[in-house]
């Protein structure tokens, strides 16, 4: 069975209790959490795959130039998993996957968040102009935490076989956007470390550094 990374959250944060789940799936998911150490930022990644595969996946460059930059705006925590995600879809299954969209400022956020609503306001005029759910400060673009995908295939930008890509990004601990339940965001990939937007805003502003220190809460 493939969980979604709300079903990991909700085991992590909550235990036993009000999950939604089944006690087996429960088990199955407290395993795999387990296996993969996602709670502790994927320290133990190598317990993942034998070494070969590891060092195929971890330590090959990306194969585009722009995704290689764009992969510099990625969180340090973070950075190294979504390489071998990018990475792993392309050596084993052929999928040429491009970051487009990392880093945002406020700026450029709100600018996407008042498309299709009235200036200046938080109310909806036109729902099919609606580009994004979060206003300035409450997008994980900011932080380093989100980043767009798609597909290279004969030259054109495309949207990826959901089928293997969604599987394969739950493995390295990211949350899709085709998951999230008031806004659907296909491109969108985002691990939050348990961390609220909120909170995230106030740590970039006290702690002034380029990312935000997510082992201090």
């Amino acid at each position: 069975m493939v969980f979604d990374c709300d079903d990991y959250e909700r085991v992590e944060r909550k235990g036993h209790k009000n999950t939604g789940l089944s006690q087996k799936q429960i088990d199955e998911i407290k395993k795999v959490i387990e296996e993969r150490n996602i709670k502790n930022l994927y320290s133990n990644k190598k317990r993942m795959f034998n070494s070969k595969e590891y060092d195929k996946y971890y330590n090959t460059p990306l194969w585009e130039s722009t995704s290689r930059k764009n992969l510099l705006q990625i969180h340090p925590d973070e950075r190294e998993d979504a390489k071998a995600f990018m990475n792993e879809a392309f050596i084993k299954y052929g999928i040429k996957l491009v970051i487009r969209d990392v880093h945002r400022s406020i700026k450029e956020q709100n600018k996407l968040y008042s498309y299709g609503r009235k200036p200046n306001s938080d109310i909806i005029i036109d729902r099919k102009k609606i580009r994004t759910k979060a206003p300035g400060g409450a997008s994980m673009h900011h932080y380093g935490l989100a980043f767009d995908v798609y597909e290279l295939k004969n030259g054109d930008i495309v949207h990826f076989d959901r089928n293997i890509i969604i599987p394969l990004a739950i493995k390295y601990g990211f949350k899709w956007g085709g998951h999230f339940k008031s806004f659907y965001d296909p491109p969108h990939f985002e691990r939050t470390y348990g961390f609220k937007w909120k909170r995230l805003k106030s740590k970039a502003k006290n702690e002034k550094g380029k990312f935000v220190d997510l082992r201090k809460k």
